[in-house]
C-alpha cells in the first residue's frame, strides 16, 4: 500500500547549515506513523501535521494500531536540532496523546501478539501518552473495561490497568485491578514484547 500525502513546509535557515524554524502543513492518508515507543506503526493513518516554529502537531490524525483503532493528538517539540558548542544538539521530545476506540479484549491480545494461558472476553477503552526525548520516548496510559467481561470464564464487572512500554519493548502493568464476584483482585506485571 502507498499513502498520499500533500502539502507545503517551508525551512527558514539563520546563518548555520541547520534550519532554525519551519511552518506549513501536511495532510496524509493511508500511511504510516512510526513511534518509537510503540512495538508497531500505526498504519492506514489519515491527518495532517502542522509544522511551526521547531516542532510538528498532529492535528486529527487518526489509524489503525494493529485491531485497535486510535487517534492522535499533540505533537514533537524542538524537533529541529539546534547546534551547541558547534555539535548538532537534538533536543527533542515527544508530547504526543494517544487514546483508542472501545476494541475487544481478543482485537488486544492479538495486536499485542500475546498467548494467554485463558480466554478473555470483553472490550477496553483506554489513553496513553508518547512523551519524552526523541530517541528514547516513553508510553504510560491507563485503560478501563466498557462494560462487562470474563477472565478465565470468571465473570468481572469493572476493570481497569495503568500501562508502560519504554524502549526495552516491555509492557508494565504497574497496576491492574478487576472487580467481580463480590471481590477485587489488585496486581501489578510485564509482558515482553520483543520477538
Amino acid at each position: 500500500d502507498n499513502g498520499q500525502a500533500t502539502g507545503q513546509v517551508n525551512l527558514q535557515w539563520q546563518g548555520n547549515p541547520i534550519p532554525s524554524q519551519w511552518t506549513g502543513a501536511l495532510n496524509f492518508e493511508n500511511t504510516l506513523v512510526v513511534i518509537p515507543a510503540l512495538p508497531r506503526p500505526i498504519e492506514k493513518a489519515q491527518g495532517n501535521l502542522i509544522f511551526k516554529g521547531g516542532g510538528i502537531t498532529f492535528e486529527k490524525t487518526e489509524g489503525q494500531y494493529g485491531r485497535i483503532r486510535a487517534k492522535v493528538d499533540g505533537g514533537m517539540q524542538e524537533i529541529l536540532p539546534g547546534l551547541k558548542n558547534g555539535d548538532i544538539d537534538t533536543r527533542g521530545k515527544y508530547a504526543l496523546s494517544l487514546t483508542a476506540v472501545p476494541a475487544t479484549l481478543e482485537a488486544v491480545q492479538k495486536t499485542l501478539n500475546l498467548t494467554l494461558p485463558f480466554p478473555v472476553q470483553g472490550k477496553v477503552q483506554g489513553t496513553a501518552q508518547v512523551i519524552g526525548p526523541l530517541n528514547s520516548p516513553v508510553l504510560q496510559g491507563k485503560f478501563q473495561g466498557v462494560g462487562p467481561a470474563s477472565i478465565a470464564n470468571i465473570p468481572v464487572q469493572r476493570f481497569s490497568t495503568e500501562i508502560s512500554v519504554g524502549a526495552d519493548q516491555r509492557v508494565r502493568f504497574p497496576r491492574f485491578n478487576l472487580q467481580g464476584l463480590g471481590g477485587t483482585v489488585l496486581g501489578s506485571g510485564s509482558v515482553d514484547l520483543k520477538t
